[in-house]
């Protein structure tokens, strides 16, 4: 995968791996960063990050759970 980001005018971005987590809680896509970078949003000290998979076309992060910002993202075709 590559995550990308604009903000203020600064291009960021970051690649890795991914896998599909299932769980009593719900299916969750699970992003393996292959460097640390501050583009990712998680609660651990790891370069991870969950996403909730909401629906078909829309991932909820999991970062709210420790205050961090609820960030949620919808496939746009």
């Amino acid at each position: 995968f590559v995550k990308q980001r604009e903000y203020e005018g600064i291009q960021t971005s970051a690649s890795g791996s991914f896998s599909f987590i299932n769980n009593s809680n719900g299916t969750f896509l699970e992003l393996i960063y292959s460097t640390n970078n501050n583009i990712i949003g998680n609660c651990n000290p790891y370069n991870t990050e969950t996403l909730w998979l909401v629906s078909d076309d829309e991932l909820q992060g999991t970062w709210s759970a420790c205050d961090g910002p609820g960030l949620a993202y919808k496939r746009e075709d």
